[in-house]
């Protein structure tokens, strides 16, 4: 955790200070569909469940104001939660 927070943080450094704020909003908008895991090296990721046997979702954000996290945006926040979800049930116990 401490090497995520360092990495987000040399990330952000330099930048206005509402684009963290913006983040925290987008991470929080993701995390009302599930878990994730977070990830910050030379950008940050969102990874839902690792599954090999699928394909991934990806969608590149550039969000630089907090009305950008919007419904648009929260519809394909939950598109690989529903995906996995199906998945899972084609798969049975």
């Amino acid at each position: 955790m401490a090497l995520l927070r360092a990495a987000l943080a040399e990330h952000f450094a330099g930048k206005a200070p509402e684009l963290r704020t913006v983040f925290r909003r987008f991470v929080r908008a993701a995390r009302e569909n599930g878990p994730l895991t977070l990830y910050a090296q030379t950008r940050i990721v969102l990874q839902v469940r690792a599954n090999p046997t699928r394909t991934d979702w990806i969608h590149y954000f550039r969000l630089s104001h907090m009305d950008e996290v919007d419904d648009e945006v929260r519809v394909w926040l939950v598109e690989p939660y529903k995906y996995d979800s199906q998945a899972r049930l084609r798969a049975g116990p």
